[in-house]
C-alpha cells in the first residue's frame, strides 16, 4: 500500500514532493483514489479527482492499466450525499466505496473488496503465464518511467545547486 499526500499541479514534473510519492506507486496492484466528499475549500470534488489522476498519468501512462477504485470520504457530511452518484456518473467503470473514518460507515466493506481483490489478483498470478507476463510488462514501464523522472529530478537538483553556487 502507498499513502500519496496531497498532490499538487506539476507533482508529475518534480513540483512539491510529488515525484517522490509517486514513485512508491509503481509497486502497487490496486490503486484506491480517495476523494473529499464535501471538500472544505468549496472545490468539485470530480475536479478534485480528474487533477489528481492527471498528475499521476502524466508520471506513467502505465497506471491507467491498473485497477482504480474511487473512494469518496467524509460520508458523514451531509453536503457529500450526492458525491458518489456524480464521481459514477464521471467515471463509470470504476468501483466507487463510500465511506466514513468518523462513523466507520463503509470502512469494513471497502476493506473486505480489497482483501478480495488482493486474493485473487494473487490465485490469477499464480495460474495465468499470460496475465503474469503483462502484469512483469507493466511493471517494468511504470519502473522505467520511475527511472526517467528521477534521473529528471536529479538533473534539476543538480542544476539549482549550481545556480546557488554561482549566485555566491
Amino acid at each position: 500500500m502507498a499513502d500519496i499526500p496531497g498532490l499538487i499541479g506539476g507533482a508529475a514534473v518534480g513540483a512539491g514532493l510529488g515525484s517522490r510519492f509517486l514513485k512508491h506507486l509503481s509497486r502497487t496492484r490496486l490503486l484506491l483514489h480517495l476523494v473529499e466528499g464535501a471538500p472544505l475549500d468549496g472545490s468539485d470534488p470530480v475536479d478534485n479527482y480528474r487533477r489528481i489522476e492527471s498528475e499521476l498519468f502524466a508520471y506513467s501512462e502505465g497506471f491507467r492499466e491498473r485497477p482504480v477504485w474511487t473512494v469518496v470520504t467524509k460520508m458523514d457530511l451531509p453536503m457529500a450525499e450526492a458525491t458518489p452518484e456524480r464521481m459514477h456518473e464521471a467515471f463509470p467503470n470504476r468501483p466507487c466505496h463510500a465511506i466514513s473514518a468518523v462513523t466507520g460507515v463503509g470502512v469494513d466493506d471497502l476493506v473486505g473488496a480489497v482483501m478480495q481483490h488482493v486474493n485473487r489478483y494473487g490465485e490469477r498470478l499464480a495460474q495465468d503465464d499470460d496475465f503474469a507476463r503483462r502484469e512483469a510488462d507493466l511493471d517494468k514501464r511504470i519502473g522505467d518511467d520511475v527511472l526517467r523522472h528521477g534521473f529528471a529530478a536529479a538533473g534539476a537538483r543538480r542544476r539549482r545547486r549550481g545556480e546557488r553556487e554561482e549566485a555566491w
